[in-house]
C-alpha cells in the first residue's frame, strides 16, 4: 500500500540490488538526517531478495514503502517507478552503495525553498575508496556554470552521481525522466535534459559519501566515455 498520512517535504528514492549489507548503510544515514519530514520509497530489483531486503528495512523506525520489482527493470525504470510512487514535490536519489551526511535533506529542502524556481539542486560529495589504498577525498560543489546545459554536453561540467542531487519531480516527470534506452550514461543524458528545462543550485558541502564500490579509473567520466569509444 501506499504510504499514509500527510504529504512529506521530500521523498526518498532508494533503488537497491542484491546489496542488503549496503542498503542497511544507506538506510542507517537516512535515519541519522536532521530533516524529519521524508518518506522513503526502496525499489528492490530482484524479486529473490525480497525477504532480505524486507528484513533490512523492518530494522529502521522511517516511514517507508518497499516495491519488489517481479523482473529485473534496471536502474533507470527502478527510478522512474521509485519517483512515480513518491509522494513530495521534492524528490532525492540514494543509491544503496552510497551513504548521507546528516545535513544532507535540510540544506537541499532550503537551497529549494531559497529559490522555487530551481528544478534541481547538487551538493559536493566525499569520495570513499575500497579497493585502492587513498584516504577518502572531500569534493566541494562549485556554482553551476552560466550555461550549465552547454558545459554538461561537452564534458565540462558533471554531477558524480545520482546521491548528491535532489529534484522537483514535476520537473523530473516532465523530461521523461531517466531514459532506458541510454545505457552507460543514462544520469547523464537526464542531468542535461533537467538542465534544458531550468536553473540549477548548487550546495558546496560534501554532504553524500560515494565511490565505495568503485575504481579511480571508473570514478573518472572522461575514462569512462573512452571506455564506450
Amino acid at each position: 500500500p501506499l504510504l499514509d498520512g500527510p504529504v512529506p517535504a521530500i521523498s526518498i528514492v532508494l533503488p537497491t540490488y542484491r546489496r542488503p549489507d549496503r542498503l542497511a548503510q544507506a538506510l542507517a544515514s537516512v535515519a541519522a538526517q536532521t530533516e524529519s519530514d521524508f518518506e522513503v520509497v526502496v525499489v528492490n530489483n530482484d524479486i529473490a531478495s525480497a525477504e532480505a531486503v524486507d528484513a533490512v528495512v523492518a530494522r529502521f523506525v522511517l516511514p517507508i514503502r518497499v516495491i519488489h520489482n517481479e523482473t529485473n527493470l534496471g536502474q533507470s525504470r527502478s527510478r522512474n517507478k521509485g519517483v512515480e510512487a513518491a509522494r513530495a514535490d521534492l524528490v532525492a536519489l540514494l543509491d544503496d552503495d552510497d551513504t548521507w551526511a546528516p545535513e544532507f535533506l535540510a540544506k537541499h529542502r532550503a537551497r529549494h525553498e531559497a529559490d522555487p524556481d530551481l528544478v534541481l539542486v547538487y551538493c559536493g560529495h566525499r569520495v570513499v575508496w575500497s579497493d585502492i589504498p587513498l584516504a577518502p577525498r572531500e569534493r566541494f560543489a562549485p556554482p553551476p556554470p552560466a550555461d550549465t546545459f552547454r558545459a554538461l554536453s561537452r564534458g565540462d561540467f558533471t554531477l558524480p552521481t545520482n546521491s548528491v542531487m535532489s529534484f522537483k519531480r514535476a520537473s523530473f516527470l516532465a523530461v521523461g525522466g531517466y531514459d532506458p534506452a541510454v545505457i552507460a550514461f543514462a544520469d547523464w543524458d537526464f542531468q542535461m535534459r533537467m538542465a534544458k528545462l531550468g536553473k540549477f543550485g548548487h550546495v558546496p558541502d560534501a554532504l553524500t559519501n560515494f565511490g565505495n564500490a568503485l575504481t579511480g579509473r571508473e570514478l573518472d567520466p572522461m575514462a569512462r566515455l573512452k571506455a564506450f569509444a
